[in-house]
C-alpha cells in the first residue's frame, strides 16, 4: 500500500488500541484495526473493516446510554441517518442555527429531542410516527457509558467501559 500523502511505500502494523477521533466522537476506542506507517513522511494510516458496521454499532451503543445526548453525540446520530442539519431542524420544528449550537455544545440538547432522534435512530421512523411506549423502552434501556472500545472480529463488537 503506498501512502497517501507521498506515495512512497507503507509498513503495515497492528494497533492495539486506536483512537477513533473521525467518528467525532473524544470517547471510542478500536482495538486489532491495521496501522500503516509511512516511513517517509511519518503518516498513519488505519485500516478500518466494515466501516458502516462500526458506525451502526457506535449508534446502537449511543442510543443505549443513560445521560442525555451530547451535542457531539447528536451530531453523530444526525449524520448516521443521513440527514443534514437542515433536515432535522424542520422535523424538529427549530432553526437550523439551534441545530448547531446544540451539536456545537453552546446549548443542551433538550429532553424531548434527544429521545425524539434515538427513537428515529433505532425505528428508522420520522420523529412523529411514534408511541410513548416505545419512547418510554428506550429511556428504561439506557446504561452508563464512560468509553467505547470496538473490536472487529468478523463483525464489530463493542465492549461499554462504565462510568
Amino acid at each position: 500500500m503506498n501512502c497517501s500523502h507521498c506515495n512512497s511505500k507503507t509498513i503495515r502494523g497492528k494497533s492495539t488500541r486506536y483512537h477513533y477521533v473521525e467518528s467525532g466522537l473524544s470517547h471510542v476506542y478500536l482495538k486489532g484495526v491495521t496501522l500503516w506507517s509511512c516511513p517517509s513522511c511519518g503518516e498513519e494510516e488505519v485500516e478500518i473493516p466494515d466501516p458502516a458496521g462500526l458506525q451502526d454499532a457506535i449508534a446502537r451503543v449511543i442510543v443505549s446510554k443513560e445521560s442525555r445526548l451530547t451535542g457531539k453525540e447528536f451530531r453523530f446520530l444526525r449524520s448516521y441517518l443521513g440527514h443534514s442539519g437542515a433536515d432535522i431542524a424542520a422535523r424538529f420544528a427549530v432553526a437550523r442555527e439551534t441545530i448547531s449550537r446544540w451539536e456545537t455544545g453552546v446549548l443542551k440538547v433538550p429532553g424531548s429531542a434527544d429521545v425524539a432522534l434515538r427513537y428515529m435512530v433505532l425505528t428508522g421512523k420520522a420523529n412523529h410516527d411514534y408511541k410513548v411506549t416505545d419512547l418510554n423502552e428506550i429511556l428504561e434501556s439506557r446504561c452508563r457509558i464512560k468509553f467505547l472500545e470496538a473490536k472487529f472480529q468478523d463483525e464489530w463488537m463493542i465492549e461499554k467501559k462504565s462510568a
